[in-house]
């Protein structure tokens, strides 16, 4: 049973980050895999997380004893990254919603469709935690706050969304703070937000771009 009064900031890149400093009592900063982490444990769940090298090492194997399909002719070339490649793709379509269907699909994801990948994904986690979900109806949760609107989030994720509220568990946006005044800072925020037209910058100081080199 979890506290009502507490709270969950869940950001896309916040997994292994230290938590702010002065978050009020009973909240915490996480990422996708520590929330489902954390739903696992409320409902019971207890499915482990499998090392994606293990994932990638079963997805190579099924890919070299498959006689033919997209993935081939680079097989040859590198194995170990198109199985990562083969299984990032197949997790991808997970989380936007694709349930592993074969008949009617285009053609590569019908061929995706019919090998038989790895099912321990974060994908595959997701969906669990959302079967579990609706079978549990009087399940309490601590409410929801996501630092990227919700929109943004692969579709699967925006169904957990879905049944979070029908759960009663509020679920907003994190509502960040506006910068006043007319500087550069001001100025590009009200742009990235539709609220006003872009302005050549001024070099206030208050906004600095970063670059680099590579990645």
């Amino acid at each position: 049973m979890t506290h009502r009064n507490a709270e969950v900031i869940l950001g896309w890149s916040l997994d292994g980050a230290p938590a702010p400093i002065g978050l009020p009592g009973l909240t915490t900063t996480i990422g996708p895999h520590g929330y489902l982490d954390l739903l696992g444990q409320w409902l019971g769940l207890t499915a482990t997380v499998t090392p994606e090298a293990v994932r990638i090492g079963a997805c190579l194997r099924t890919l070299c004893a498959s006689p033919d399909g997209f993935w081939r002719a680079a097989l040859e070339a590198d194995p170990w990254a198109v199985a990562r490649r083969v299984l990032a793709m197949r997790d991808a379509l997970r989380l936007g919603g694709w349930a592993g269907e074969a008949e009617g699909a285009p053609p590569r994801i019908a061929e995706l469709g019919r090998l038989d990948l790895p099912r321990d994904g974060i994908a595959d986690r997701l969906q669990d935690v959302i079967e579990e979900l609706r079978t549990r109806p009087d399940v309490r949760l601590p409410a929801l706050t996501v630092l990227e609107p919700a929109e943004f989030w692969p579709g699967l994720w925006q169904t957990l969304f879905d049944v979070l509220r029908a759960h009663g568990v509020p679920v907003q946006d994190l509502a960040l703070p506006s910068a006043t005044g007319k500087g550069d800072l001001a100025s590009w925020q009200r742009f990235v937000r539709g609220d006003g037209n872009a302005i050549a910058f001024q070099g206030d100081g208050s906004l600095t771009l970063l670059t680099g080199r590579n990645e």
